[in-house]
């Protein structure tokens, strides 16, 4: 076996159970999971297309690629190893052939395995269910293969039919009970070897025990409560049960336990279109958590000091749980971020805001026009994540807002969105902050249009551009060659050459070295032909430009 497919093999696993986890945590078409179930197909593919199959041995700490474990999760609970050998799979052989679709029924049927306590939801029937004719699988089963009866089943059954053919009726059934010598089984309960324990099911007890200390004895009375809930037919115990439902995820948030407050949340709200009789009083509860109140302690607990003696946050547990918010939320949500001190925290929020938000936008319309800069600023930010076109006219009023990390922040969320954010590009451009121009710079090439190159053109004829610093010289110099290609030669070479307009200085060196840069940047023939020219030309200053850009380019 050879090292790199070693290697590509592990890489492989590696990602395959990150999708576990992102097919749990994202909704089917999140751009992260649409991402990562492109990726995964991608280095299967990548494998598969040089072999026809790739078989993993299956043990419960590891999977082995041959002889090599390529697999291993301490967290048996998240471990993808210990639940097939748990379930009885033994290999697990991927075929040429493989199909996107069988690999979103694989990590399904692991989930589906995971997350349900039901006996005929085992793996093996998953599995079988979500037909994957290129994942295949050895399974085994709790009988000993030692057995007679388990090597020949229909032999042993046609001989005991044979030995009992001569007996009366019921003696047959009391020949059944008894042992040789006519004398009754013994109680196995005395025999201390009839129950003694291997050392394999002594570990697998411990960790059955171990598990069931895990699990969160609230949700197991939750389940209790929903089911009582959903068939009660009484309006009063209903209201009771709602109410307890409800205290239960306000001491969960307020103790950083968001994975069980997302779960209830999530349970209530699968089950209001299931129960019409229920789904008022459900969609009211659900509501009840999008009230402003809340959000404020929710913003309390999120921003509470390491040292409050709270759990630490689960980030993907307190997003999935902002996410179950109804659109009631968006706004008490996106005034917390302004509040909230941790990047970290107040990335999770605004990534599930975008969420709450991305087939309605306009719910954020207003809060643009919010007069605290950082709450403008936040809405900006969500607004490109939603990577909805529906966001640009929001966009176009906040690329004139007063504070520069506003129009900056608008910028960055408007260039994806395609040609209907040149507008916003090309008034940022000319923006009085030299950070937004520069951003405006890098973003600019592939919303270009017939205006484009006569405003690039005409910012590096303008008289101040010795005033300019050496990264937005460049940054300008290097969008003008991108924009213009070759065309671009003829300007940045007049910046180049022009040492009379410019005279000797730190300013003026920065300029040549911003021009020799854009030229490498155009990279045809006579650009670079241009440079090797300059390279050796008696001006010092000019040939150091010339010969750091193609040092810089590797044109040379």
């Amino acid at each position: 076996m050879e090292l790199a497919n070693l290697e590509r093999v592990k890489d492989l696993l590696l990602t395959l159970a990150k999708a576990q986890r992102d097919y749990k945590t994202y909704p089917p078409k999140h751009p992260l999971l649409v991402k990562r179930r492109e990726e995964l197909f991608s280095k299967f593919d990548g494998i598969l297309s040089k072999s026809n199959e790739l078989p993993l041995r299956i043990e419960p700490e590891a999977l082995f690629y041959g002889e090599k474990p390529v697999y291993t999760n301490a967290d048996r609970r998240e471990s993808i190893a210990f639940n097939l050998h748990r379930n009885g799979v033994r290999e697990l052989r991927f075929m040429k052939g493989l199909t996107r679709d069988e690999l979103d029924g694989l990590l399904f049927a692991l989930n589906e395995e995971l997350a349900t306590d039901d006996a005929d939801g085992d793996l093996i029937t998953l599995l079988w269910t979500h037909d994957l004719p290129h994942i295949r699988y050895d399974a085994t089963d709790d009988v000993d293969p030692r057995l007679e009866w388990a090597r020949d089943p229909g032999g042993a059954l046609r001989g005991y039919l044979a030995s009992q053919r001569e007996l009366p009726g019921t003696e047959k059934f009391a020949a059944a009970l008894k042992f040789e010598g006519n004398k009754p089984p013994r109680d196995p309960r005395a025999d201390v070897a009839a129950i003694t324990l291997a050392d394999a099911e002594q570990a697998t007890v411990r960790r059955l025990l171990e598990e069931d200390e895990k699990r969160d004895l609230i949700l197991q009375v939750i389940e209790i409560l929903i089911e009582v809930l959903r068939k009660s037919s009484d309006p009063g115990q209903t209201r009771n049960l709602l109410g307890i439902l409800e205290a239960v995820v306000e001491i969960s948030v307020e103790e950083r336990q968001f994975g069980r407050a997302a779960t209830i949340l999530r349970t209530l709200t699968d089950l209001a279109p299931k129960v019409p009789a229920l789904e008022t009083a459900l969609r009211t509860t659900i509501a009840h958590f999008a009230e402003p109140k809340l959000v404020k302690t929710l913003t309390d607990v999120v921003s509470a000091p390491a040292n409050s003696g709270l759990a630490a946050i689960d980030e993907l547990a307190l997003f999935r749980y902002l996410t179950l918010l109804t659109k009631a939320a968006v706004v008490p949500v996106a005034e917390a971020m302004g509040v909230i001190e941790d990047r970290k925290i107040r990335k999770v929020f605004c990534e599930a805001l975008a969420e709450l938000v991305k087939s309605d936008v306009n719910l954020l319309a207003s809060l643009s026009r919010d007069n605290r800069w950082f709450v403008a600023r936040n809405i900006a930010y969500v607004l490109g994540l939603t990577k909805n076109p529906e966001s640009l006219r929001i966009l176009r009023s906040l690329a004139t807002h007063t504070h520069e990390k506003v129009r900056a922040e608008t910028v960055r969320a408007a260039a994806p969105m395609g040609a209907g954010a040149r507008e916003i590009v090309h008034r940022a451009l000319s923006d009085p902050d030299r950070a937004v121009r520069i951003l405006a710079l890098e973003v600019i090439v592939p919303l270009r249009d017939d205006s484009t190159p006569g405003i690039l053109l005409a910012q590096l004829g303008e008289r101040n551009l010795e005033a300019k610093d050496a990264v937005e010289k460049r940054s300008l110099a290097l969008a003008t060659a991108r924009v213009l290609g070759e065309h671009a030669l003829a300007p940045l070479s007049v910046l180049l050459t022009r040492r009379a307009s410019f005279g000797a200085g730190p300013s003026a060196d920065e300029t040549r070295a911003a021009a020799a840069a854009g030229i490498a940047a155009i990279a045809t023939p006579a650009a670079v032909d241009y440079l090797k020219q300059g390279k050796s030309a008696g001006d010092s200053a000019l040939a150091t430009a010339c010969a750091q850009a193609l040092r810089d380019a590797k044109l040379e």
